[in-house]
């Protein structure tokens, strides 16, 4: 049984970059990698953004496209050539490797670095991303030590909560996100967003006539109301068509013809509604994804009204630690990991991130090893410490 306090005091060779013994030359590799890599990922990127923007290419628009992609390239380069280098400059210092150091550490201050580079508009979004990534680590960690246990199709719950907060935001005259409003208005159409609701309401009462006493007991009547519901819209709703056509795609209608009045809190049960779309296409990483823009959402706008306080450089921080943190669990809990980002960082690295020796940090105890097959790495024999080549000859020895 390993312990987490543990000092391991093999060298970088011996531990980290094991595809080559020399440091400089370790972290030149994998700078010349993760830029080929970059800029076929961010190549692919900018072209689709350029192709769905639909802008007209002018001499002006490429340069700024150019620029773009190059910076968001070598953004992603220096995040995977800092982590070697920093990972070799804190073991020298130290002289030793602990269960923070191994990858935590080096991977922080190379992200903290890194997103420097990045053009600040596209902070946000990764910073949401990649934490979103490792809140389903986090996850994964905690019940696979039995701290949590598993609640069966818990990412409808997510979603749900999500959807009834941007759906009363999206009913109301002042949303939180521009943006967030945008994307819900391509599934469900502008006719219920709450600006359009509400100039639609003004309008209608300014124009239509007072209706007599005889037709309004009639509209009282629980037939009557149930003949408009199937034939006519309420004079309230924005939309065209009777409200029994519109009413499949969300409730704000039914509310309307219950309550009487049109109000944003309809919004709330129409997104909680909605968000049950999730028990039949299971998306855990969509829910979680929502779930923090949502909250990124809320806590701009408590910033905008004062209620909260604007922390300085809080995306930036938020960025650095969810990194480091996935990469910690690389490097430590693979098999914690999300297969996904671990299939990006195999091919970021070009294989890379999976010659860690693993074997050796099973001494903290976190089964690191776990999914590596008891393949060790092929080491240079001369660059390598009498202590290692005992244990590298023992373990050989029981392997076989």
């Amino acid at each position: 049984m390993g312990s987490l306090s543990k000092l391991l005091t093999y060298s970088c060779y011996e531990l980290g970059h094991t595809w080559h013994p020399n440091c400089y030359h370790a972290c030149f590799e994998i700078s010349l990698l993760t830029f080929i890599e970059s800029c076929k990922i961010y190549g692919v990127v900018y072209l689709v953004s350029a192709l769905i923007r639909g802008k007209r290419i002018s001499p002006e628009y490429g340069k700024k496209l150019l620029s773009d992609f190059l910076r968001s390239a070598c953004f992603l380069t220096t995040n995977g050539f800092l982590y070697i280098g920093f990972f070799c400059v804190i073991r020298n210092i130290l002289q030793h490797v602990n269960v923070i150091t191994a990858s935590f550490l080096p991977a922080f201050f190379a992200s903290l670095t890194a997103v420097m580079i990045e053009r600040p508009e596209r902070r946000s979004l990764l910073a949401i991303y990649v934490t979103n990534v490792a809140s389903e680590c986090v996850w994964n960690s905690l019940l696979s030590r039995g701290i949590v246990r598993s609640v069966p199709r818990g990412e409808v719950y997510i979603f749900m909560a999500a959807m009834a907060v941007l759906g009363y935001s999206f009913r109301s005259t002042n949303p939180l996100s521009p943006s967030l409003n945008s994307i819900l208005q391509l599934f469900v159409g502008p006719g219920e967003s709450g600006a359009v609701v509400a100039n639609t309401a003004a309008s209608q009462m300014s124009r239509e006539p007072q209706v007599d006493t005889t037709r309004q007991t009639r509209q009282n009547s629980w037939i009557s109301a149930l003949t408009s519901v199937l034939w006519s819209r309420h004079s309230l709703c924005p939309h065209r068509g009777s409200c029994l056509l519109n009413t499949s795609w969300g409730v704000c209608c039914l509310c309307r013809w219950i309550r009487g009045k049109d109000e944003a809190s309809h919004g709330t049960l129409a997104g909680a509604v909605a968000g049950m779309a999730m028990y039949f296409y299971s998306a855990p990483s969509i829910a979680l994804y929502l779930l923090w823009k949502t909250f990124e959402a809320l806590y701009d706008d408590g910033c905008k009204s004062g209620k909260l306080p604007r922390i300085p450089g809080s995306v930036i921080i938020m960025y650095s630690i969810s990194t480091a943190y996935l990469f910690h669990m690389a490097a430590l809990e693979q098999y914690n990991l999300k297969p996904s980002y671990w299939r990006f960082l195999q091919r970021l690295t070009w294989g890379r991130m999976g010659e860690y020796n693993r074997y050796l940090l099973d001494e903290f105890g976190l089964g690191s090893s776990r999914n590596f097959d008891g393949v060790w790495p092929k080491y240079k024999e001369g660059f390598i410490s009498e202590s290692f080549k005992a244990k590298l000859a023992s373990h050989i020895h029981a392997a076989s």
